[in-house]
Protein backbone atom coordinates (compact mmCIF):
# COMPACT_ATOMS: atom_id res chain seq x y z
CA UNK A 1 0.00 0.00 0.00
CA UNK A 2 1.52 3.47 -1.18
CA UNK A 3 1.64 5.21 2.46
CA UNK A 4 2.53 8.96 2.51
CA UNK A 5 3.83 10.06 6.59
CA UNK A 6 2.49 6.61 7.03
CA UNK A 7 -0.77 7.42 5.98
CA UNK A 8 -2.59 5.76 2.82
CA UNK A 9 -2.37 7.89 -0.23
CA UNK A 10 -6.44 7.31 -0.28
CA UNK A 11 -6.58 8.79 2.84
CA UNK A 12 -4.37 11.95 2.19
CA UNK A 13 -7.03 12.68 -0.50
CA UNK A 14 -9.99 12.52 1.84
CA UNK A 15 -8.71 14.81 4.00
CA UNK A 16 -9.44 17.65 1.38
CA UNK A 17 -12.84 16.35 1.31
CA UNK A 18 -13.63 15.50 4.33
CA UNK A 19 -14.97 17.92 6.98
CA UNK A 20 -13.42 18.39 9.87
CA UNK A 21 -15.65 16.84 12.35
CA UNK A 22 -15.40 13.57 10.07
CA UNK A 23 -12.12 13.68 10.23
CA UNK A 24 -11.76 13.34 14.05
CA UNK A 25 -14.83 11.04 14.59
CA UNK A 26 -13.70 8.79 11.84
CA UNK A 27 -10.42 9.30 9.58
CA UNK A 28 -8.41 10.06 12.76
CA UNK A 29 -9.74 6.42 14.15
CA UNK A 30 -8.63 4.01 11.21
CA UNK A 31 -5.27 3.10 12.67
CA UNK A 32 -2.09 4.59 14.22
CA UNK A 33 -0.55 5.68 11.56
CA UNK A 34 -4.37 8.01 11.16
CA UNK A 35 -4.27 8.89 14.46
CA UNK A 36 -0.82 10.37 14.43
CA UNK A 37 -0.84 11.86 11.17
CA UNK A 38 -4.42 13.83 12.36
CA UNK A 39 -3.44 14.32 15.72
CA UNK A 40 -4.86 18.01 15.52
CA UNK A 41 -8.05 16.74 14.28
CA UNK A 42 -9.14 16.20 17.89
CA UNK A 43 -12.01 18.84 19.00
CA UNK A 44 -14.85 18.49 17.65
CA UNK A 45 -17.67 21.76 17.29
CA UNK A 46 -21.15 21.31 17.17
CA UNK A 47 -21.75 23.85 14.67
CA UNK A 48 -20.47 21.92 12.41
CA UNK A 49 -21.58 19.01 10.17
CA UNK A 50 -20.63 15.88 12.72
CA UNK A 51 -21.26 12.22 11.88
CA UNK A 52 -24.26 10.55 12.80
CA UNK A 53 -23.35 7.61 14.60
CA UNK A 54 -20.57 9.88 16.67
CA UNK A 55 -22.95 12.09 17.33
CA UNK A 56 -25.74 9.68 18.86
CA UNK A 57 -22.52 7.54 21.05
CA UNK A 58 -21.94 10.96 22.79
CA UNK A 59 -25.24 12.74 23.09
CA UNK A 60 -28.05 9.56 23.43
CA UNK A 61 -26.41 7.91 26.18
CA UNK A 62 -28.12 7.96 29.70
CA UNK A 63 -25.41 10.91 30.63
CA UNK A 64 -25.92 12.46 27.26
CA UNK A 65 -27.36 15.73 28.32
CA UNK A 66 -28.16 15.28 32.51
CA UNK A 67 -25.37 17.93 32.97
CA UNK A 68 -26.36 21.14 31.48
CA UNK A 69 -28.95 23.01 32.89
CA UNK A 70 -32.02 23.98 30.48
CA UNK A 71 -30.02 26.98 29.52
CA UNK A 72 -27.68 25.32 28.37
CA UNK A 73 -29.62 22.24 26.71
CA UNK A 74 -31.75 25.71 24.81
CA UNK A 75 -28.02 26.86 23.69
CA UNK A 76 -26.81 23.01 22.59
CA UNK A 77 -29.67 22.95 19.91
CA UNK A 78 -29.18 26.32 19.39
CA UNK A 79 -25.67 25.49 18.39
CA UNK A 80 -26.58 21.91 16.60
CA UNK A 81 -29.25 23.63 14.19
CA UNK A 82 -26.63 25.95 13.07
CA UNK A 83 -24.68 22.89 11.09
CA UNK A 84 -27.50 21.90 8.54
CA UNK A 85 -28.00 18.22 9.90
CA UNK A 86 -31.41 17.33 10.32
CA UNK A 87 -30.68 14.04 11.54
CA UNK A 88 -28.44 15.47 14.22
CA UNK A 89 -31.15 17.94 15.37
CA UNK A 90 -33.80 15.53 15.39
CA UNK A 91 -31.60 13.37 18.09
CA UNK A 92 -30.87 16.60 19.49
CA UNK A 93 -34.60 17.50 19.96
CA UNK A 94 -35.07 13.72 21.77
CA UNK A 95 -32.05 14.61 23.74
CA UNK A 96 -32.62 17.43 25.64
CA UNK A 97 -36.41 16.93 25.85
CA UNK A 98 -36.91 20.16 24.99
CA UNK A 99 -39.94 21.46 22.33
CA UNK A 100 -39.40 22.97 18.90
CA UNK A 101 -39.36 26.82 19.40
CA UNK A 102 -38.71 30.11 17.45
CA UNK A 103 -34.90 30.55 18.35
CA UNK A 104 -34.01 27.16 16.45
CA UNK A 105 -35.41 28.79 13.26
CA UNK A 106 -33.73 31.86 13.66
CA UNK A 107 -30.38 30.56 14.62
CA UNK A 108 -30.76 27.83 11.12
CA UNK A 109 -31.85 31.11 9.28
CA UNK A 110 -28.42 32.42 10.30
CA UNK A 111 -26.41 29.99 9.69
CA UNK A 112 -27.95 29.76 6.04
CA UNK A 113 -29.33 26.48 6.54
CA UNK A 114 -32.54 26.01 4.54
CA UNK A 115 -32.70 22.06 5.27
CA UNK A 116 -32.67 22.21 8.78
CA UNK A 117 -35.42 25.51 8.05
CA UNK A 118 -37.95 23.46 6.03
CA UNK A 119 -37.65 20.64 8.31
CA UNK A 120 -38.18 23.25 11.57
CA UNK A 121 -41.27 24.62 9.57
CA UNK A 122 -42.59 21.02 8.96
CA UNK A 123 -43.28 20.84 12.71
CA UNK A 124 -44.79 23.61 13.29
CA UNK A 125 -42.00 26.38 14.55
CA UNK A 126 -43.38 29.67 14.36
CA UNK A 127 -41.22 32.70 12.19
CA UNK A 128 -40.02 34.29 15.05
CA UNK A 129 -36.94 36.50 13.85
CA UNK A 130 -36.02 33.97 11.37
CA UNK A 131 -35.76 36.55 7.83
CA UNK A 132 -33.74 38.91 10.61
CA UNK A 133 -31.28 36.39 11.25
CA UNK A 134 -30.66 35.76 8.25
CA UNK A 135 -30.66 39.49 6.31
CA UNK A 136 -27.95 40.34 9.44
CA UNK A 137 -25.66 37.53 8.04
CA UNK A 138 -25.72 38.17 4.69
CA UNK A 139 -27.86 34.89 2.91
CA UNK A 140 -29.53 35.98 0.12
CA UNK A 141 -31.02 32.48 -0.81
CA UNK A 142 -32.14 31.98 2.81
CA UNK A 143 -34.37 35.23 2.81
CA UNK A 144 -35.58 34.67 -0.75
CA UNK A 145 -36.91 31.44 0.60
CA UNK A 146 -38.08 32.78 3.50
CA UNK A 147 -40.16 34.75 1.92
CA UNK A 148 -41.77 32.21 -0.98
CA UNK A 149 -42.54 30.63 1.81
CA UNK A 150 -44.53 33.09 3.43
CA UNK A 151 -42.17 34.74 6.16
CA UNK A 152 -43.45 38.45 6.30
CA UNK A 153 -41.21 41.30 5.33
CA UNK A 154 -41.03 43.57 8.48
CA UNK A 155 -38.82 46.60 10.00
CA UNK A 156 -36.96 43.94 11.74
CA UNK A 157 -35.43 42.42 8.57
CA UNK A 158 -34.80 45.38 6.74
CA UNK A 159 -32.48 46.97 9.87
CA UNK A 160 -31.41 43.62 10.09
CA UNK A 161 -29.99 43.89 6.66
CA UNK A 162 -28.42 47.24 7.46
CA UNK A 163 -26.92 46.00 10.48
CA UNK A 164 -24.86 43.25 9.27
CA UNK A 165 -23.84 45.49 6.19
CA UNK A 166 -25.40 43.67 3.26
CA UNK A 167 -26.43 46.05 0.60
CA UNK A 168 -27.84 43.58 -2.11
CA UNK A 169 -30.03 41.15 -0.51
CA UNK A 170 -33.01 42.11 -2.31
CA UNK A 171 -35.08 43.65 0.84
CA UNK A 172 -34.01 47.21 -0.32
CA UNK A 173 -36.85 47.46 -2.71
CA UNK A 174 -38.99 47.04 0.03
CA UNK A 175 -38.20 49.91 1.79
CA UNK A 176 -41.49 51.78 -0.57
CA UNK A 177 -43.75 49.01 0.88
CA UNK A 178 -42.62 48.61 4.50
CA UNK A 179 -43.23 50.86 7.28
CA UNK A 180 -39.84 51.92 8.78
CA UNK A 181 -38.58 53.93 10.91
CA UNK A 182 -36.48 56.43 9.34
CA UNK A 183 -34.11 56.70 13.14
CA UNK A 184 -33.51 52.58 13.04
CA UNK A 185 -32.86 52.60 9.73
CA UNK A 186 -30.21 55.51 9.57
CA UNK A 187 -28.80 54.08 12.59
CA UNK A 188 -28.44 50.98 11.29
CA UNK A 189 -27.34 51.66 7.62
CA UNK A 190 -24.31 54.27 9.64
CA UNK A 191 -23.41 51.16 11.99
CA UNK A 192 -22.80 48.75 8.83
CA UNK A 193 -22.82 50.39 5.52
CA UNK A 194 -19.58 51.76 3.73
CA UNK A 195 -19.96 55.40 2.84
CA UNK A 196 -21.48 55.23 -0.35
CA UNK A 197 -24.17 52.90 0.25
CA UNK A 198 -25.10 54.76 3.09
CA UNK A 199 -25.41 58.18 1.30
CA UNK A 200 -27.98 56.13 -0.75
CA UNK A 201 -29.59 55.47 2.23
CA UNK A 202 -29.95 58.72 3.06
CA UNK A 203 -30.48 60.32 -0.24
CA UNK A 204 -34.05 58.03 -0.18
CA UNK A 205 -34.75 59.20 3.40
CA UNK A 206 -34.72 62.88 2.12
CA UNK A 207 -36.40 62.26 -1.22
CA UNK A 208 -38.95 60.27 0.85
CA UNK A 209 -39.53 63.23 2.96
CA UNK A 210 -39.77 65.64 0.31
CA UNK A 211 -42.36 64.26 -1.84
CA UNK A 212 -44.28 64.04 2.07
CA UNK A 213 -44.30 67.49 2.31
CA UNK A 214 -45.44 68.55 -0.94
CA UNK A 215 -43.74 71.79 -1.83
CA UNK A 216 -44.37 72.93 1.87
CA UNK A 217 -41.38 73.92 4.12
CA UNK A 218 -39.29 71.31 5.82
CA UNK A 219 -36.93 71.03 8.40
CA UNK A 220 -35.33 67.63 8.06
CA UNK A 221 -34.08 65.98 11.71
CA UNK A 222 -31.25 65.06 12.72
CA UNK A 223 -30.83 61.35 14.48
CA UNK A 224 -28.02 61.45 17.31
CA UNK A 225 -28.09 57.81 16.97
CA UNK A 226 -27.06 57.80 13.54
CA UNK A 227 -24.17 60.22 14.19
CA UNK A 228 -22.97 57.48 17.34
CA UNK A 229 -23.52 54.14 14.73
CA UNK A 230 -21.09 56.26 12.09
CA UNK A 231 -18.62 56.78 15.01
CA UNK A 232 -18.81 53.49 16.86
CA UNK A 233 -19.05 51.73 12.58
CA UNK A 234 -17.09 48.36 12.12
CA UNK A 235 -16.52 49.69 8.38
CA UNK A 236 -13.09 51.84 7.81
CA UNK A 237 -14.75 54.63 6.40
CA UNK A 238 -16.11 55.40 9.76
CA UNK A 239 -14.38 58.84 9.82
CA UNK A 240 -16.16 59.82 6.58
CA UNK A 241 -19.42 59.11 7.58
CA UNK A 242 -19.18 61.22 10.77
CA UNK A 243 -18.03 64.12 8.71
CA UNK A 244 -20.93 63.24 6.13
CA UNK A 245 -23.39 63.92 8.75
CA UNK A 246 -21.29 66.75 10.24
CA UNK A 247 -21.59 67.75 6.36
CA UNK A 248 -25.68 67.84 7.23
CA UNK A 249 -25.61 69.69 9.90
CA UNK A 250 -25.59 67.47 12.65
CA UNK A 251 -24.65 68.40 16.15
CA UNK A 252 -21.43 67.16 18.00
CA UNK A 253 -23.76 64.74 20.38
CA UNK A 254 -21.83 63.19 23.29
CA UNK A 255 -23.56 59.59 22.10
CA UNK A 256 -20.77 59.75 19.36
CA UNK A 257 -17.87 58.89 22.11
CA UNK A 258 -19.96 56.70 23.94
CA UNK A 259 -19.90 55.01 21.17
CA UNK A 260 -16.81 54.67 20.01
CA UNK A 261 -15.62 54.02 23.52
CA UNK A 262 -17.23 50.07 22.90
CA UNK A 263 -14.64 49.85 19.86
CA UNK A 264 -11.76 47.69 20.06
CA UNK A 265 -9.84 50.76 18.61
CA UNK A 266 -11.50 52.94 20.72
CA UNK A 267 -8.33 54.85 22.31
CA UNK A 268 -7.63 56.02 18.36
CA UNK A 269 -11.46 57.17 17.79
CA UNK A 270 -11.94 59.08 21.03
CA UNK A 271 -8.36 61.25 20.29
CA UNK A 272 -10.10 62.26 17.12
CA UNK A 273 -13.18 62.34 17.93
CA UNK A 274 -12.22 64.59 20.77
CA UNK A 275 -9.79 67.00 18.18
CA UNK A 276 -13.14 68.01 16.16
CA UNK A 277 -14.90 69.05 19.60
CA UNK A 278 -16.84 66.28 20.70
CA UNK A 279 -17.74 66.61 24.30
CA UNK A 280 -17.28 63.80 26.71
CA UNK A 281 -19.44 62.13 29.45
CA UNK A 282 -19.79 58.97 32.26
CA UNK A 283 -21.99 57.56 29.21
CA UNK A 284 -18.40 57.27 27.19
CA UNK A 285 -16.98 55.89 30.35
CA UNK A 286 -19.84 53.46 31.39
CA UNK A 287 -19.48 51.85 27.61
CA UNK A 288 -16.26 51.38 27.49
CA UNK A 289 -16.26 49.58 30.94
CA UNK A 290 -19.46 47.16 29.48
CA UNK A 291 -17.11 46.39 26.31
CA UNK A 292 -14.31 45.25 28.86
CA UNK A 293 -11.93 47.76 27.26
CA UNK A 294 -9.35 48.49 30.03
CA UNK A 295 -7.43 50.63 27.66
CA UNK A 296 -10.53 52.53 26.62
CA UNK A 297 -11.33 53.24 30.35
CA UNK A 298 -7.89 54.53 31.87
CA UNK A 299 -7.96 56.91 28.54
CA UNK A 300 -11.02 58.38 29.51
CA UNK A 301 -11.10 58.74 33.26
CA UNK A 302 -7.32 60.49 32.36
CA UNK A 303 -9.64 63.20 30.07
CA UNK A 304 -12.38 63.81 32.81
CA UNK A 305 -11.81 66.78 35.34
CA UNK A 306 -13.73 65.28 38.66
CA UNK A 307 -12.93 62.03 40.07
CA UNK A 308 -15.23 59.55 38.71
CA UNK A 309 -16.48 56.42 40.67
CA UNK A 310 -18.83 53.57 38.98
CA UNK A 311 -22.22 53.61 40.09
CA UNK A 312 -23.79 49.89 41.13
CA UNK A 313 -25.52 49.69 37.52
CA UNK A 314 -21.89 49.74 36.13
CA UNK A 315 -20.35 47.57 38.44
CA UNK A 316 -23.44 45.46 38.41
CA UNK A 317 -23.28 45.13 34.13
CA UNK A 318 -19.69 44.65 34.70
CA UNK A 319 -20.60 41.01 36.96
CA UNK A 320 -22.98 40.11 34.89
CA UNK A 321 -21.05 40.24 31.46
CA UNK A 322 -18.12 38.51 33.43
CA UNK A 323 -15.65 41.43 32.96
CA UNK A 324 -12.79 40.27 35.65
CA UNK A 325 -10.74 42.80 34.58
CA UNK A 326 -12.92 45.90 35.41
CA UNK A 327 -14.00 44.95 38.08
CA UNK A 328 -10.18 44.48 39.66
CA UNK A 329 -9.38 47.91 38.10
CA UNK A 330 -12.45 49.18 39.70
CA UNK A 331 -11.72 47.64 43.24
CA UNK A 332 -7.96 48.97 42.72
CA UNK A 333 -9.50 52.16 42.77
CA UNK A 334 -12.00 52.44 44.87
CA UNK A 335 -13.02 49.60 47.07
CA UNK A 336 -16.24 50.82 48.64
CA UNK A 337 -17.54 51.36 44.78
CA UNK A 338 -17.70 47.39 44.57
CA UNK A 339 -20.26 45.89 46.03
CA UNK A 340 -18.44 42.10 46.27
CA UNK A 341 -21.82 40.26 47.64
CA UNK A 342 -23.34 41.68 44.76
CA UNK A 343 -20.76 41.08 42.15
CA UNK A 344 -20.80 37.61 43.43
CA UNK A 345 -24.55 37.16 42.87
CA UNK A 346 -24.88 38.59 39.66
CA UNK A 347 -21.52 36.66 38.33
CA UNK A 348 -23.23 33.48 40.00
CA UNK A 349 -26.35 34.41 37.72
CA UNK A 350 -24.28 34.14 34.54
CA UNK A 351 -21.89 31.55 35.25
CA UNK A 352 -18.75 33.49 35.50
CA UNK A 353 -16.57 31.24 37.47
CA UNK A 354 -13.63 33.39 37.11
CA UNK A 355 -15.74 36.46 38.92
CA UNK A 356 -17.08 34.05 41.60
CA UNK A 357 -13.72 32.85 42.47
CA UNK A 358 -12.44 36.28 42.53
CA UNK A 359 -14.98 37.59 44.66
CA UNK A 360 -14.57 34.20 47.54
CA UNK A 361 -11.23 35.38 47.66
CA UNK A 362 -11.62 38.95 47.87
CA UNK A 363 -14.23 38.88 49.88
CA UNK A 364 -13.42 39.65 54.11
CA UNK A 365 -13.07 36.56 56.31
CA UNK A 366 -16.29 35.73 58.05
CA UNK A 367 -16.70 37.16 61.06
CA UNK A 368 -18.22 40.54 62.87
CA UNK A 369 -18.60 42.83 60.42
CA UNK A 370 -18.56 40.32 57.32
CA UNK A 371 -21.31 40.42 54.89
CA UNK A 372 -24.08 38.30 54.62
CA UNK A 373 -23.56 36.24 51.46
CA UNK A 374 -25.63 33.17 51.87
CA UNK A 375 -28.79 35.19 50.54
CA UNK A 376 -32.11 33.61 49.08
CA UNK A 377 -31.41 34.71 45.43
CA UNK A 378 -27.98 33.42 45.50
CA UNK A 379 -28.85 30.43 46.66
CA UNK A 380 -31.39 30.06 43.95
CA UNK A 381 -29.13 31.40 41.25
CA UNK A 382 -26.61 29.28 41.97
CA UNK A 383 -29.03 25.85 42.39
CA UNK A 384 -30.64 27.15 38.63
CA UNK A 385 -26.96 27.86 37.40
CA UNK A 386 -26.15 24.16 38.12
CA UNK A 387 -23.15 24.29 39.55
CA UNK A 388 -21.96 21.95 41.51
CA UNK A 389 -18.65 23.61 42.80
CA UNK A 390 -20.67 26.78 43.80
CA UNK A 391 -23.50 24.73 45.74
CA UNK A 392 -20.47 22.87 48.23
CA UNK A 393 -19.36 26.30 48.43
CA UNK A 394 -22.96 27.49 49.92
CA UNK A 395 -23.28 24.81 51.90
CA UNK A 396 -20.45 24.21 53.78
CA UNK A 397 -21.47 27.89 54.44
CA UNK A 398 -24.90 26.87 56.53
CA UNK A 399 -26.91 26.48 53.26
CA UNK A 400 -30.13 24.89 54.23
CA UNK A 401 -32.02 21.82 52.19
CA UNK A 402 -35.80 23.05 51.88
CA UNK A 403 -37.87 21.90 49.37
CA UNK A 404 -37.45 25.54 47.31
CA UNK A 405 -34.15 24.26 46.62
CA UNK A 406 -36.14 21.19 44.11
CA UNK A 407 -38.39 23.96 42.97
CA UNK A 408 -35.47 26.26 41.51
CA UNK A 409 -33.52 23.03 39.83
CA UNK A 410 -36.82 22.00 38.08
CA UNK A 411 -36.93 25.37 36.72
CA UNK A 412 -32.94 25.61 35.90
CA UNK A 413 -33.12 21.90 34.89
CA UNK A 414 -30.03 20.53 35.50
CA UNK A 415 -30.52 16.64 36.17
CA UNK A 416 -27.39 16.31 37.65
CA UNK A 417 -27.84 19.03 40.47
CA UNK A 418 -31.79 17.61 40.75
CA UNK A 419 -30.05 14.14 42.21
CA UNK A 420 -27.75 15.91 43.73
CA UNK A 421 -29.99 17.01 46.54
CA UNK A 422 -32.13 14.54 46.31
CA UNK A 423 -28.54 12.27 47.38
CA UNK A 424 -28.04 15.21 50.20
CA UNK A 425 -31.54 14.59 51.59
CA UNK A 426 -33.30 17.52 50.40
CA UNK A 427 -37.00 16.96 51.04
CA UNK A 428 -39.69 16.79 47.65
CA UNK A 429 -42.72 19.45 47.55
CA UNK A 430 -45.54 17.71 47.93
CA UNK A 431 -47.86 20.52 45.79
CA UNK A 432 -46.37 18.80 42.18
CA UNK A 433 -44.92 22.46 41.53
CA UNK A 434 -41.55 21.71 40.24
CA UNK A 435 -43.66 19.32 37.52
CA UNK A 436 -45.35 22.87 37.04
CA UNK A 437 -42.20 24.55 36.50
CA UNK A 438 -40.84 22.20 34.31
CA UNK A 439 -43.57 22.02 32.05
CA UNK A 440 -43.97 25.43 31.60
CA UNK A 441 -40.54 25.53 30.26
CA UNK A 442 -41.39 22.37 27.95
CA UNK A 443 -38.60 20.05 29.31
CA UNK A 444 -39.48 17.17 29.40
CA UNK A 445 -36.58 15.56 30.08
CA UNK A 446 -36.86 17.33 33.89
CA UNK A 447 -40.41 15.99 34.41
CA UNK A 448 -39.26 12.60 33.59
CA UNK A 449 -36.70 12.99 36.37
CA UNK A 450 -38.45 14.41 39.12
CA UNK A 451 -40.55 11.50 38.32
CA UNK A 452 -38.17 9.32 38.16
CA UNK A 453 -37.09 10.38 41.63
CA UNK A 454 -39.90 10.40 43.82
CA UNK A 455 -41.40 14.03 43.31
CA UNK A 456 -45.28 14.02 44.06
CA UNK A 457 -47.95 15.12 41.39
CA UNK A 458 -49.92 17.52 44.25
CA UNK A 459 -53.16 18.26 43.51
CA UNK A 460 -54.98 19.48 40.55
CA UNK A 461 -51.63 19.81 38.47
CA UNK A 462 -53.01 19.35 35.35
CA UNK A 463 -55.33 22.23 36.22
CA UNK A 464 -52.68 24.67 36.90
CA UNK A 465 -50.70 23.92 34.45
CA UNK A 466 -53.31 25.02 32.06
CA UNK A 467 -53.64 28.15 33.68
CA UNK A 468 -49.73 28.63 33.54
CA UNK A 469 -50.05 28.17 29.57
CA UNK A 470 -47.71 25.07 29.54
CA UNK A 471 -47.14 23.52 26.58
CA UNK A 472 -49.83 20.85 25.40
CA UNK A 473 -47.17 18.50 23.98
CA UNK A 474 -45.63 18.75 28.38
CA UNK A 475 -49.01 18.47 29.77
CA UNK A 476 -49.43 15.31 27.47
CA UNK A 477 -45.98 13.90 28.96
CA UNK A 478 -47.27 14.42 32.32
CA UNK A 479 -50.56 11.83 32.23
CA UNK A 480 -47.96 9.30 29.72
CA UNK A 481 -45.77 9.28 33.24
CA UNK A 482 -48.94 8.90 35.23
CA UNK A 483 -50.49 12.27 36.68
CA UNK A 484 -53.97 12.19 36.59
CA UNK A 485 -56.33 14.42 34.75
CA UNK A 486 -58.93 15.44 36.62
CA UNK A 487 -61.24 16.60 33.22
CA UNK A 488 -63.89 18.72 35.06
CA UNK A 489 -60.89 20.67 36.82
CA UNK A 490 -59.08 20.71 33.34
CA UNK A 491 -62.04 21.85 31.58
CA UNK A 492 -62.55 24.69 34.26
CA UNK A 493 -58.86 25.96 33.89
CA UNK A 494 -59.78 25.76 30.16
CA UNK A 495 -62.98 28.52 30.21
CA UNK A 496 -60.03 31.11 31.11
CA UNK A 497 -57.93 30.50 28.14
CA UNK A 498 -59.60 32.36 25.44
CA UNK A 499 -55.54 32.40 23.17
CA UNK A 500 -55.92 30.55 19.64
CA UNK A 501 -54.22 27.92 18.93
CA UNK A 502 -53.39 26.95 21.97
CA UNK A 503 -56.99 26.91 22.92
CA UNK A 504 -57.94 24.48 20.15
CA UNK A 505 -54.96 22.33 20.86
CA UNK A 506 -56.07 22.13 24.51
CA UNK A 507 -59.46 21.05 23.28
CA UNK A 508 -58.06 18.14 21.10
CA UNK A 509 -55.74 16.42 23.87
CA UNK A 510 -58.58 17.18 27.20
CA UNK A 511 -60.90 15.29 24.10
CA UNK A 512 -58.41 12.30 23.69
CA UNK A 513 -58.08 11.87 27.50
CA UNK A 514 -61.83 12.02 27.72
CA UNK A 515 -62.07 9.10 24.98
CA UNK A 516 -58.92 7.20 27.12
CA UNK A 517 -60.59 7.45 30.35
CA UNK A 518 -63.77 6.21 29.37
CA UNK A 519 -62.48 3.21 27.58
CA UNK A 520 -60.68 2.61 30.79
CA UNK A 521 -63.95 2.73 32.40
CA UNK A 522 -62.91 6.03 35.26
CA UNK A 523 -65.43 8.37 33.44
Amino acid sequence: MDRKFGLPASSATLRVFLPPNYIACTLRLVDRFSYQYFKTFRDVKLSHPSPAHAFKHKWRGPDGCRTLTLKQRQSFLRVVVTSGSVENLELALWCTGLPVKADLLEAAAGAGQLSSCAWLLQRGCPWGGALAAAARNGHRHMCEWLVAHGCPIDQEALCSAARGGHEDLGLRQHLTTTVVDDKQMLTAAAASFGLRAFAMVYDSFLARRFAEAQDEFVIFPTFPSALAAAAGSTTPDWQDKVELLEGLGYPRHPDACAEAAAQPDAVDRLEWLLRRGYPLTDRAVEKSASAGNLAALRFLLEQQQHVWSPSAAVVGLAAFNGQLEILQYFHSRDPRSVKLPTVLLDATHQDHLPVVEWALVTLPPAGAGAPVLVSEQLSRWATVGGSLEMLEWLRERGWSLTSERINAVADGGSEMVLEWLVESGCPMPTDGHPYLLAARNGDLAMASCLHRLGCPWGRSLVARCIGAKCPVQALRQLAELGCPVALGEAERALAHVPEEPYRSELLAWLGEERLLQTKAGVL
